[in-house]
């Protein structure tokens, strides 16, 4: 797993338990700093503004769930947040993690958003009437958004935990993927060639063939660049021009790839590390390569 900081400064690489951090201002390098993680079933994400890793454990009995924040810059652990139940990571939107865990007949019906901030973490449910969840997104400005059983969609407010109304979105049907970019979500349907983009201010699908079966999608909250990976290659998809363009990049199968957010919507880069590689690469893909 590779993952870039939500302010584009920071990477992590993770292979098992070990992490490793690296800096992405200036000529990329080696690892500045390294860590292992108790245990392999730990989820690490990134969350802020401030930057920081947060660290989801169900392996710290007899406490059901630790959250725990870990400083970016020297991965020192900062903060902890016991929780009396058994979740797992869902989602993040912006500084706030959403936790998701089973009733008492095993549905994913318990939901708790987890505020960070900084050193501090305070944790908050949010109620879905007691309807099982299939799919979290986190979305801009602090907004969720919810795939409940038999596709019914919702929006909640993560720093209030309240419904902000019912969304309709065409989503494909399981088994699926959902995920975020700026201002939009995406969705595919296992091993097909189409990605989905809703532009989440009116709801606007838009259906792309890739022309390839899909392996993995790539993208950030804070980027409207999309990078979708193929057997022939890595494609970059725009949101809002909606144009598809082969990457030109170092890329080879089994390549890690993370995206980088810059100081604009169309400063971002793609970051690669090959699986015996120990120095990401970098290219731009803000603006397809002119023809």
């Amino acid at each position: 797993m590779l993952a870039t900081s939500f302010d584009g400064q920071w990477a992590i690489r993770r292979r098992g338990r070990e992490v490793a951090l690296y800096a992405l201002a200036g000529p990329l390098a080696a690892p500045k700093k390294k860590l292992t993680l108790p245990d392999e079933t730990d989820a690490l994400v990134w969350v802020g503004p401030p930057t920081v890793l947060a660290r989801v454990s169900n392996v710290h009995a007899p406490v059901p769930t630790r959250v725990e924040l870990i400083a970016g810059a020297d991965l020192t652990p900062v903060a902890k947040l016991d929780l009396d139940a058994t979740f797992s990571l869902a989602a993040v939107t912006g500084s706030r993690i959403v936790l998701v865990g089973p009733d008492v007949q095993g549905a994913l019906t318990k939901v708790v958003v987890v505020r960070t901030a900084g050193t501090g973490l305070g944790a908050q449910p949010l109620d879905v009437n007691g309807v099982p969840v299939e799919h979290v997104v986190g979305l801009g400005s602090n907004q969720l958004f919810f795939v409940l059983r038999k596709d019914a969609m919702q929006i909640f407010d993560g720093s209030t935990s309240r419904s902000l109304g019912k969304a309709g979105l065409p989503i494909p049907p399981p088994p699926r993927t959902l995920g975020n970019a700026l201002g939009h979500a995406w969705a595919i349907h296992a091993s097909t060639p189409d990605i989905f983009v809703y532009r989440m201010s009116d709801g606007r699908p838009f259906r792309h063939a890739v022309g390839a079966p899909i392996e993995q999608v790539i993208s950030h909250p804070a980027s409207p660049v999309i990078v979708i990976v193929t057997p022939r290659g890595p494609v970059r998809l725009h949101c809002q021009a909606h144009s598809l363009t082969l990457i030109d990049c170092p890329w080879t199968a089994g390549t890690e790839l993370a995206l980088v957010p810059g100081a604009t919507a169309d400063d971002v880069s793609l970051i690669g590390l090959a699986p015996d590689a120990e120095v990401p690469w970098r290219v731009s893909v803000g603006k397809p390569a002119l023809t």
